[in-house]
């Protein structure tokens, strides 16, 4: 891919896009010059990645071989681990999380939060605990300087302790049901999408939404703070959730949103959510 030129990375990608454009999402996935070829039939595999071959030849796209791996069980894929069974975090990546030291300034808060950030669907209650982190670099708190607090240190630590217990994502079927459960608190919102796949009978999660609620979120109704996590989650997975051939089940702790489809708009905001929920 050129270097310097403006717009170089989306004119390669659609370049991309149009050689494996009768592969995509069948064997191939394709960011830029990433390329990942899946299937799972071992047999079939080798055919297809010999097709692959064939079309970069034929194209003159050339590969590196000591950036090139082939037929592995599992594979790094930007920033991630993927293997049959789901979707894991890279352990360099996490391992920098580990050891990160408490920040001293702004600028080293802010590399922690954006490093973190990256893997947050694979944490519950990101949010809530990103929260206290965040409170120390806002505006309004910066008057006297930065200050490290109590609430950010022990969460800070509670959050670099869930990335050592964060659980492998599974892949999601479209031909199973989805399971949404949301919850809320006064400070953030938060969600987790769950499937079962496997025969042991558990239901295994897929991702971990959650969202920091603005100031004018936090003067919401209990009602309407429960309201927004079932939307925001049922925004995130849209796709999943109208693709799969089982209508998805929604579980809360707040009975009012058992009456959703008969409840009564009482502003426009909530005739607005009413109206994306249909």
């Amino acid at each position: 891919m050129p270097f310097g030129l403006t717009n170089a990375p989306s004119v390669f990608q659609r370049f991309m896009d149009s050689v494996f454009s009768d592969v995509l999402n069948q064997y191939v996935v394709i960011y830029l010059d990433d390329i990942l070829i899946y299937y799972r039939d071992p047999e079939h595999h080798v055919d297809h990645v010999l097709q692959v071959l064939e079309r970069l030849k034929k194209n003159q796209l050339f590969c590196k071989p000591e950036k090139c791996e082939f037929h592995k069980p599992e594979v790094r894929y930007l920033g991630f681990c993927i293997n049959q069974h789901g979707i894991s975090m890279d352990p360099d990546k996490v391992s920098a999380i580990l050891d990160w030291p408490s920040p001293t300034s702004i600028k080293e808060t802010q590399c922690f939060l954006g490093l973190s950030n990256f893997y947050r669907q694979f944490i519950q209650n990101f949010a809530h605990l990103q929260s206290f982190i965040t409170q120390t670099i806002k505006k309004e708190n910066l008057k006297k300087g930065f200050i490290w607090t109590k609430e950010a240190e022990h969460a800070f630590q509670e959050l670099k302790t869930a990335f050592t217990q964060a659980p492998v994502l599974r892949h999601p079927d479209n031909t199973k049901k989805f399971i949404v459960v949301t919850e809320a608190s006064d400070r953030a919102i938060g969600a987790v999408l769950l499937q079962k796949q496997d025969n042991d009978g558990l239901e295994h999660p897929i991702f971990y939404p959650s969202h920091i609620l603005s100031e004018a979120e936090r003067n919401y109704s209990v009602l309407e703070r429960e309201l927004l996590a079932l939307k925001v989650a049922c925004k995130e997975w849209r796709h999943f959730l109208m693709g799969s051939r089982e209508p998805f089940e929604a579980r809360t702790d707040h009975c009012n949103l058992q009456c959703l489809r008969s409840f009564q708009c009482r502003n426009s905001r909530q005739a607005r959510w009413a109206f994306f929920f249909s």
